[in-house]
């Protein structure tokens, strides 16, 4: 469980020189003794170093460079973060001077994402090994011919071969590795240089191998001219094999190219934040003084009206105040279908307008813009370690002192055997160049850059790798109802009304009244009034009466809409069955509004909050991977209950207050449950916060999202199923790239010590330099691999019910005052046995093909085919098993739909 702690600053440094796990050690170890430092990420992928201060601390910007500069390493301060006592963050960017750690202030607060420069992840290391590689192998390939040329037959000119050319044959290979050790001589001094301060990290085993090779035939080299000296030709001859320039030469080469394709792998990982600030324009179109003029991003204001034509990225947040469009949301929400956008919608810095031309309002601009938000969020959680990171930092600490230990064993071991002096020195250094800190140091974070990308592609942003890692180990799924589970505003969904009565006029006489009224309750029944195509008349003396309801005269009627406490003050005469009608809207979880006209009760509207399209779809597939479901909300049992039984939900906690949430979140953590929450109001931060897992709703509260671990952008809880998925797939990419790191040592250690040499098995320094870049480059494109994930469940842009609007279901009444009993039914249709003959139905709701799909889907659960004609309205049904009209008619009904006629096809 996470811990909730108070906060200092938040620091953020761009670090140079690290080339492995090794290194970020040595920087942590070299920070961990200054005071007032609650917690240190270091990611050597990226270079970037976060601190988190105690609040507290009195610490320095200088002081952390200085014990940077002093552990081998550069350092510059990018960014500073400051909590004030509102819990506000505050962001500052800047540059520090490397020599005297004073930091200059930008004076901007944020550098917009269109005039930033794609991220250089990777492509700088490309670069310098790219620069490294070429002219080395220009060198090697030549030595390497002239040293094993002979062996495969190749010939050789005649200056070269023979006893008494030796020491020209000699010279020669030192005149080619010369300037390979030239064009790699900052990794000979970045390797020593981490030797001399006591924190060796790869670089200093390339270092200490390769300049072994190349200082021992530097002596042999001098052997050789003693020799030829005293004419000693036999000496010459043994001497002749006894040099190393080629290994010495081919680990760098080598090396080059491990890290110039490691770069280029590399540089695809940060693919996505790269992406992401392509997406916004370096300047907009804004209207200022009555003029349209083009301005920088950084000069854009709230309050701007921004001009946004056919193609072009939308610059900042904002609302559309004049015109509409088709926009292309995927980049940023991850919805594949465009999305049609009117006055008063909102819209989203990095969408693409498609089709038409709009002015919006700028809402939000620079940092507080949705984009800048991701990228920044992005980036966090790419350059923050998961838990499972430990181990290998654990490993990468004493890895290189334990490696040179054991070739320097390995040197005494053999030559106490009788090994000849190059042959054990071709083993230490073997063990030297094979060991890879760097395949340990990049197993996760190279792999968590990948997952927050692609989570960023679907509108899914982690906010640290730890939430990328226990997303995996979630067995308990708690969801908020309102605005998670359902769509957070009240919809019609039952028309309650006397046998016979016309529910059309009486919905429009209350729709009249209540067209004046603001409560949430009245938008529901103008929409649902609207939405059937009826007219409201206009509305004379309107009263609205608080917690109670309103009245008025409409159409020369007297119309009352409220609760039953209401009529009864009015003195409204409600009849049994009347309550017995409202007692099963209650049990089916909607709230009824009594509609009397003229001082009779006409008619009850069940309404209710409709569930958001997915949240069927979601919990069972949180059901179908076994976790349990919960139900946390503040809501009434009786509405909360059948919203449960309807998704399938395993527990339901209703009635909860807010603070009481995060205590039932505790409970279920103290029982050893891996916990994710789903919320997305302001009474759902304490327990995003209390969660192993918190998941917020893209479109809820800023302080739910600041509280949360994981946002989701596109608003859609089957995005959470998602986040599971793409959790899993990256937990399982760290572990197999650990595997990887871990066993190639196990095993190519004791083989370069020649442990296994009595068998045949052995390593040359060469080919221990090949197989160290290739276990880096194996887990760089194995953590690539994720490149390649698929969403569990496909997202949709909006509701199907939205789409093409909703037909209440209508309940019937026979008001029967003297039986105290109650009959709802539909209307009466036959009830006939269907076994092998056809129907022809005709159904009223249907707009687009998503309905038919619906309707389609209801009737093949009963075993029945159907063929939709949209344009009709018609559905042609046939049957092979015994199915009622009667059973036809409830699944067209439930799956919101209304039949209101049969006609028989006998065959």
């Amino acid at each position: 469980m996470k811990h909730i702690k108070n906060k200092g600053e938040e620091w953020h440094f761009q670090l140079e020189g690290l080339s492995c796990a090794a290194c970020a050690a040595a920087v942590r170890r070299a920070l961990q003794p200054l005071p007032g430092i609650a917690d240190i990420d270091v990611n050597p992928l990226t270079q970037k170093m976060r601190l988190e201060l105690t609040p507290d601390s009195s610490l320095q910007a200088g002081e952390v460079i200085a014990a940077v500069q002093k552990a081998g390493y550069g350092a510059a301060l990018t960014e500073q973060k400051r909590v004030d006592d509102s819990g506000v963050v505050g962001t500052a960017t800047g540059a520090t001077n490397g020599k005297d750690g004073v930091r200059t202030a930008s004076g901007k607060s944020f550098k917009a994402p269109g005039a930033q420069t794609a991220p250089r992840l990777g492509e700088d290391e490309y670069m310098a090994a790219k620069k490294r590689f070429w002219p080395s192998l220009v060198f090697t390939l030549p030595l390497m011919y002239l040293t094993m040329g002979p062996m495969i037959g190749l010939p050789l000119p005649g200056f070269f071969t023979g006893v008494e050319h030796t020491l020209q044959y000699a010279l020669t290979q030192l005149l080619l590795t010369l300037p390979v050790i030239y064009f790699n001589r900052d990794l000979f001094r970045r390797g020593f240089m981490s030797l001399w301060r006591r924190n060796p990290n790869m670089d200093a085993l390339i270092a200490v191998g390769s300049g072994s090779a190349f200082l021992y035939s530097i002596v042999v080299l001098y052997q050789m001219a003693a020799a030829v000296s005293r004419f000693d030709l036999a000496q010459l001859a043994e001497l002749r094999h006894s040099l190393y320039f080629e290994s010495a030469v081919t680990i760098l080469t080598l090396i080059a190219l491990g890290r110039m394709l490691e770069g280029r792998a590399k540089a695809k990982t940060g693919g996505a934040i790269a992406e992401l600030m392509e997406l916004v324009p370096p300047e907009a179109e804004v209207e200022r003084d009555g003029e349209s003029v083009f301005l920088p991003l950084e000069e854009i204001r709230v309050s701007d009206i921004i001009v946004i034509r056919p193609g072009q990225k939308l610059p900042v947040d904002g609302t559309i105040i004049s015109g509409y469009s088709s926009l292309d949301t995927a980049a940023v929400t991850g919805e594949s279908i465009p999305v049609e956008k009117v006055p008063g919608d909102q819209v989203l810095s990095g969408m693409i307008n498609q089709s038409g031309s709009f002015r919006y309002r700028a809402d939000k601009v620079g940092s507080d813009s949705t984009l800048a938000q991701m990228i920044r969020l992005v980036e966090e959680a790419s350059s923050s370690r998961a838990p499972i990171a430990k181990l290998a930092d654990r490993v990468a600490a004493i890895f290189v002192p334990t490696v040179i230990a054991i070739a320097f064993v390995t040197l005494i071991v053999h030559l106490a055997l009788g090994t000849a002096f190059e042959q054990a020195l071709g083993h230490a250094i073997t063990v030297l160049v094979i060991s890879c800190p760097c395949a340990l140091g990049l197993a996760t974070p190279v792999a968590i850059m990948v997952a927050t990308g692609q989570g960023a592609k679907h509108g899914i942003l982690f906010r640290s790798g730890e939430a990328l890692e226990l997303a995996a180990n979630v067995d308990t799924v708690v969801s908020d109802k309102t605005g998670t589970l359902t769509r957070g505003h009240p919809r019609v969904t039952t028309l309650v009304v006397e046998t016979g009565a016309d529910e059309h006029e009486w919905l429009a006489l209350c729709a009249s009244v209540e067209a004046v009224s603001e409560h949430p309750l009245a938008s529901a029944v103008v929409q649902a009034t609207t939405a059937a195509g009826l007219t409201m008349g206009s509305t004379e003396d309107f009263v609205a009466v608080p917690g109670r309801g309103v009245s008025g005269m409409a159409d020369g009627r007297h119309v009352l809409a409220g609760n039953a406490r209401y009529l009864e003050e009015e003195q409204v005469a409600i009849s049994d069955v009347w309550i017995a009608a409202v007692d099963n809207l209650l049990a089916a979880g909607q709230t009824p509004l009594y509609v009397a006209v003229d001082g009779t009760l006409r008619m009850v509207i069940g309404v209710a909050d409709s569930l958001k399209d997915g949240s069927r779809e979601a919990i069972q597939a949180f059901k179908n991977d076994g976790l349990k479901t919960v139900l946390l909300t503040g809501d009434l049992e009786p509405i909360a209950l059948p919203l449960a039984k309807e998704l399938g939900i395993d527990r339901v906690f209703a009635e909860v207050l807010p603070a009481d949430k995060a205590d039932m979140i505790r409970e279920l953590t103290a029982k050893g449950r891996k916990v994710m929450m789903l919320g997305d109001g302001i009474n759902d931060a304490p327990a995003l916060a209390m969660a192993d897992v918190g998941v917020a709703m893209g479109a809820g509260t800023d302080i739910a999202m600041e509280t949360s671990d994981v946002v989701l952008l596109n608003n859609d809880i089957r995005a959470a199923v998602n986040t599971i998925a793409l959790s899993k797939a990256t937990l399982r990419t760290i572990k197999q790239n650990l595997f990887w790191a871990f066993i190639y040592n196990i095993i190519g250690i004791p083989l370069a010590a020649g442990v296994f040499s009595a068998w045949g098995l052995t390593l040359t320094p060469m080919y221990g330099a090949a197989a160290m870049s290739l276990s880096s480059l194996f887990v760089v494109s194995n953590a690539l691999r994720l490149r390649r994930f698929k969403p569990a469940l496909r997202l949709t842009t909006a509701a199907v019910e939205e789409d093409c609007g909703f037909t209440p279901d209508v309940m019937r009444i026979e008001n029967r005052t003297t039986k105290q009993t109650h009959a709802i039914e539909r209307k009466e249709r036959e009830d006939q046995t269907m076994d092998h003959f056809e129907r022809v139905l005709t159904v009223e709701g249907m707009m687009c093909k998503h309905c038919a799909r619906h309707v389609t889907e209801a009737l093949q659960t009963l075993g029945v085919e159907a063929d939709v004609d949209l344009e009709a309205g018609k559905v042609k049904v046939s049957a092979e098993k015994p199915v009622t009209e009667e059973q036809m008619c409830r699944a067209i009904d439930e799956a919101g739909y209304r039949l209101v006629a049969i006609e028989k096809l006998p065959l």
